[in-house]
């Protein structure tokens, strides 16, 4: 299998599609909802997966291991859960849509060719380690500082 879609009727897409080796590509129709926990986790020839704005979740572990260049997260989508893109080698641009509020620990982290990442103001949490182990050199924020500073930023637990 090289590109697939989903069927009408569905909702959610979940670890039925992990490890899907062949898989290339991913249209995920404009009536789903849910990207669940490791829906899309190691399909280790994923280039490319369009996320309608339908979408509310992207579940932990859900495009872990993948071969993503760059990923747009629409607006409709509140969270983005722990690990979502962890280890995409060729992950480089990430643009958040205004409307994402919260970006949970390590989400982005160990693509290490991430180099350029567009931050909503409409975030107000950031977990720990997100781009931890990335090439990302600066964070491009659509608000101001003042906003910036007032974001709830998480350090690691058990740290001070």
């Amino acid at each position: 299998m090289h590109a697939s879609v989903c069927q009408n009727g569905i909702s959610a897409v979940t670890e039925a599609c992990h490890k899907i080796l062949e898989l290339e590509k991913m249209n995920i129709p404009k009536y789903l909802v849910t990207m669940g926990s490791q829906c899309l986790r190691e399909c280790r020839k994923l280039e490319g997966v369009y996320i309608p704005e339908t979408v509310e979740t992207i579940g932990s572990f859900a495009l872990t291991d993948t071969l993503l260049t760059k990923a747009t997260v629409p607006g409709t989508v509140k969270t983005i859960e722990r690990y979502s893109f962890h280890a995409c080698p060729e992950l480089s641009k990430v643009v958040l849509e205004n409307g994402v509020r919260s970006i949970d620990e390590n989400a982005f982290s160990m693509c290490e060719k991430l180099e350029y990442v567009y931050i909503p103001v409409s975030v107000t949490s950031l977990e720990y380690a997100i781009f931890s182990n990335t090439g990302l050199n600066q964070i491009n924020y659509g608000g101001t500082v003042a906003q910036w500073e007032k974001i709830k930023k998480h350090e690691k637990r058990g740290m001070p």
